[in-house]
Formats: C-alpha cells, structure tokens, sequence
C-alpha cells in the first residue's frame, strides 16, 4: 500500500504561525507550543498537515478555519464544525450509539445540498458526514461533491459495504479523510459490541480498502476503563500502525442514546489523564499511529467542550442539535433556515465550556425529556441545564474570548 503522507525528517512549524499572524501574539505562542509538544506534523503533497480536523495549510479550507478564529475572537463565533447524519439506517446495534432509532425518513438530498451551501457561506470549515450508517446512502457522493474547497469533508463509517470501488468513488468526489469504527482488538469483543457477527472482518477490509483507494485512512474507537486498565488500548494502537491506518480518534464513552442513564461507563479524570498523556506519547513515538484523543480537545487545558458554540449536529431527519450526543433540538431544517436556528443557538451556547457537556448532565436532559429525545425546545428557557458553568478553556481563552 502506498504511503499517504511524504517522507520528511522536519516539518517547518513557523510557516503555520505565518497564516495565523493576524490573530493575538499569546494565542501565536500557544498554538506553537501544542503543535511541538502534543502534535504530530506531516507533509502532504507539499503541504502542512497536523490531523484530520485541521485543513491542510494552505488551503482555501485553512482560511475558512482562520476567519472563524478570526470572528471568534472578535465575539461572533460561526459554525465552525457541522456533522450531519445522513440517514437513520444502519445494519449494526452498538450499545453505545447516540442514534438508537433506525427508523424514520432520511432529509431529501436537495435540502442537504442548501444546508450544506448556507452554512459553507457562514463559515463551516469541517463537514463530517455520519448516520446511522452513511455508506447506506445511494448519492453520498453527490453530497460530498457539493462541498467546495472552503471546506474538508471526513466520513465516519462502520466500514460496511467500504469495497475497494466505493472507496475511489468517494475519494473521486472529494472526500478527504474516512473514520472507520473499531472497538477492540479482539474480534469477538468488537462483534459483540456492535451487535453482528463478523463486524470486525469487515472493519479490516475497509481500511484495506481505504488504503488502497489513497483514502486518509483513520479508525474512530470508543475506550471504556476496561480497555485504558488493561492495556489493550496500547496494543491495539501498535496494531493499527502495523496495518497502515494513518491516525486513531480516541472517543471516551458519553452517556447518550440507549446508555443515557449509564452513569458506570463515565470515565474517571484519572482514566482521561491517561488518554490525554497517551496522545502525547504516541504523537512522539512512530510506534503508534497519529492519535487524536477527545479528553484531550475537550479538557479545560486545550478547546474544552464547543457544543453549540461552534459545533452543532444536524440529524437524518433535520432536527440541529448542539452535538450528535446531546439531544436537544434547537429546530428543524427542513421547515427552518439554519442561519435563524444557529442564531437561536448560539443566544444560549455562547461560550465554551469546560468539560463535556452530556457527561455533566445527561440526567438532567433525560429526566427532562419524558422519555422522548431529542427534546425539541419551543424556547431556550425551556432547556434544563446551565451551559455556562466554569471557566473558557485555555485555546480560547488565549484567542481573546471573554
């Protein structure tokens, strides 16, 4: 399989502080500080890349992320990161899933396109296309085709029907990055997770498929205490460097969808210390693939959590939430314009926070909802938590966001 990044020995971190110059001299140095200590710097095809969820630099992309730090700091956050699941329908039953109803009629490809046009004019510099399973879709290619240059485009997939030719037909239409679910490096655990025998199998030959096809191949996983206290988590790491995946996206479990009230499978902050210290580690060690751990974005010392500040979800069947785990819905897109639902948004997620906001309080939303997600609010009154509590992260806080 061919490599996907260049071969180098150094890779120049001033020429990513020369696009962000215009931004504040203290956000500059701590930009430059994570990128040499806790990331890992590649070229591809004679440009900077430092993870799938940054845009390679240059790009029209890149600018589209420096115009939202830009506005940010500024105090007129956009939608920097939209995820839309693009239908109900998927062949597995993972436990965990935020997505437990499968059934349900999928947005019309039209509304998908204008959404997708609307929120590329409003600053959206990352699409990340999701389900239910999306390969499921028959014109997911028209969808991801439609996204120009001032965006990137990742896919998260079970890996399911991924053939070696939807692979190049998804890479044809401008997909720049695939996340390929799995969850352990025994089989028959991964199996057993998502409810089907031969899940696993079919997460391998994706990313072979994925591979061969010059997809930016990366693999999502979910790691529960178990996996962090025994130590699969690190062998399963060193397998997925062996087969070539390119970058692992560690998820900590959230308490949403059919695990709402599943208090037990929260991690402790000792556990997500260990997740944010592996990613240093592995970012250093060529052991390990490049790895891009949620407890460490979503920690007070970095981004914290963005949910509905300059995040939001849109689900298949057009409700916008703040993210695909938190089950409060500000409106619908296909009655709606999302420029007026942001707005309506964005009066009650106006700063980020510190910590995830499901894992502080799923309770209350549960509670609130008389057993019917997502909660479809009438008013931001009617919300049951405070979204506001703590301090603005430290990314943020340097960027000048009061």
């Amino acid at each position: 399989m061919m490599e996907y990044f260049s071969k180098t020995t150094e890779v120049p971190i001033y020429r990513i502080l020369g696009h962000i110059r215009e931004l504040p001299s203290e956000f500059q140095k701590f930009v430059f500080k994570n990128l040499r200590e806790d990331q890992r710097l590649d070229i591809v095809d004679r440009k900077l890349f430092i993870n799938t969820y940054y845009p390679l630099i240059p790009s029209k992309a890149f600018n589209s992320l420096v115009f939202a730090l830009t506005e940010a700091s500024k105090g007129h956050p956009v939608p920097e990161v939209v995820t839309i699941a693009v239908t109900h329908k998927c062949p597995y039953d993972c436990f965990y899933c935020s997505v437990p109803d499968k059934n349900g009629e999928d947005m019309p490809l039209y509304k998908i396109k204008e959404t997708i046009k609307n929120l590329q004019g409003m600053g959206t510099f990352i699409f990340a296309l999701t389900g239910g399973e999306p390969l499921l879709r028959n014109d997911l290619e028209d969808i991801i085709s439609c996204i120009d240059e001032r965006s990137i485009v990742k896919l998260y997939t079970t890996g399911y029907g991924l053939n070696l030719k939807k692979a190049s037909e998804l890479k044809n239409a401008g997909l720049d990055s695939i996340n390929i679910a799995l969850d352990n490096i025994d089989k028959d655990v991964h199996d057993r997770i998502y409810g089907v025998k031969g899940a696993y199998e079919t997460s391998l030959k994706a990313i072979e498929n994925a591979k061969r096809a010059r997809l930016l191949t990366c693999v999502s996983t979910v790691v529960t205490k178990e996996r962090i206290e025994s130590g699969e988590i690190i062998t399963f790491l060193k397998y997925m460097k062996k087969i070539g995946v390119d970058e692992v996206t560690i998820f900590e479990p959230v308490p949403t969808g059919k695990v709402i009230n599943e208090t037990s499978i929260i991690l402790s902050r000792s556990q997500r210390k260990k997740l944010i210290e592996l990613q240093k580690e592995a970012n250093k060690n060529k052991e390990y693939p490049r790895v891009l751990s949620f407890p460490y974005v979503e920690n007070k010392n970095f981004m914290g959590c963005c949910a509905g500040y300059n995040r939001l979800h849109i689900t298949a069947s057009g409700e916008v939430l703040p993210c695909d785990f938190t089950p409060l819905s500000f409106g619908n897109i296909i009655s709606e314009n999302i420029e007026d639902i942001w707005k309506k948004m964005h009066t009650y997620f106006n700063k980020p926070r510190e910590s995830c906001i499901m894992i502080e309080n799923h309770k209350k939303i549960y509670e609130s909802s008389n057993g019917k997600l997502p909660i479809k609010l009438k008013n931001t009154e009617d919300i049951p938590i405070d979204p506001n509590i703590g301090e603005i992260p430290l990314f943020y806080k340097k960027l000048g966001v009061k």
